[in-house]
């Protein structure tokens, strides 16, 4: 369990080195990359946590957080994503 644990660690790490690079890099934050490092961390935490010592509230919290986090993640690659009507247009648009 401490190895998966050491892993996510790294994974989250790899991940906000990642973004500060491309922040960098292009001068532009990427929210999604960020959201998904919280995603990760949450995760992480769901695996290590110690059930028997946690009260309900704090479990209750973090399905909250993680229920939130997906929503937003969600909303934010739906709202970049062409729809397929829009897919649809563009092709249309060019053909000869």
């Amino acid at each position: 369990m401490t190895v998966f644990a050491f892993f996510l660690m790294v994974l989250i790490g790899l991940e906000l080195v990642e973004t500060i690079k491309m922040y960098l890099d292009e001068n532009v934050f990427h929210v999604e990359v960020v959201v998904l490092v919280a995603i990760i961390a949450v995760a992480r935490k769901v695996i290590v946590i110690d059930y028997d010592s946690v009260s309900y509230e704090i479990l209750l919290s973090i399905a909250a957080l993680m229920i939130a986090l997906s929503a937003g993640y969600f909303l934010l690659k739906r709202a970049t994503t062409p729809s397929k009507s829009e897919k649809f247009d563009d092709d249309t648009e060019h053909a000869p």
